[in-house]
């Protein structure tokens, strides 16, 4: 087991600046150390997360606790709270982590897929976000099928939002924007927790086009 603490290190609350826009004001402890520590410091955030997955692939959130977090990481309390708040905050790192690039407004070329070309209509974007969903399936599915679900599903809610907000396609006057977004953000939502039920066993292409049939036509 490992353990970060240092005399000449300061341990404080700071407000996140990160480019997580969901969380602009979220509390977050971080240790200030020294030139060289950042390794050390993602390398820990690192393992935090991944014993964090591993768990909810085991039981549910409610469930964990942070002691089980920091036996299955091998980390120490100190170095956890230098880290983390909470289990909860932990949960929304995580889920900012996941979303900080499939929620992006832009499409760069990537090495397995490029939507660079597509345009930025609904249907690229619910094809870029299943390909990204299915790529970290290991971390999806445990989130969407564990007790942290409905955090998850909240959270991913909130990019939806915005994200489909700025690719609404046009619809009747006879339907208020609002509604037919909600309705599209809704059943998207429903799709993935679909999705995750079932293992993600359908390819990320069928999916996005079963969201087509429904919502796109």
């Amino acid at each position: 087991m490992f353990d970060y603490e240092h005399s000449k290190d300061r341990t404080e609350t700071t407000t996140y600046r990160g480019p997580f826009r969901l969380f602009p004001n979220m509390k977050m402890k971080v240790v200030r150390l020294g030139i060289g520590m950042d390794r050390r410091i993602r390398k820990t955030e690192v393992a935090i997360t991944e014993a964090f997955i591993r768990l909810l692939g085991r039981k549910g959130y409610q469930e964990i606790t942070i002691q089980e977090i920091l036996d299955e990481a091998d980390v120490g309390r100190s170095t956890f709270y230098a880290h983390f708040g909470t289990k909860d905050e932990l949960l929304r790192t995580i889920c900012a982590d996941l979303f900080a690039h499939i929620f992006s407004l832009d499409l760069d070329k990537e090495p397995q897929h490029d939507f660079s070309h597509k345009g930025h209509s609904l249907q690229t974007r619910v094809e870029h976000l299943c390909d990204h969903l299915y790529e970290n399936r290991s971390d999806t599915i445990p989130l969407l099928t564990s007790g942290s679900r409905d955090s998850f599903v909240r959270y991913m809610k909130d990019y939806l939002t915005e994200l489909f907000q700025e690719a609404m396609p046009q619809k009747s006057r006879d339907i208020p924007s609002s509604l037919h977004q909600r309705l599209l953000v809704d059943g998207f939502i429903s799709l993935i927790q679909w999705w995750g039920e079932e293992g993600m066993k359908t390819p990320p292409d069928a999916v996005s086009g079963y969201y087509r049939s429904m919502f796109l036509r």
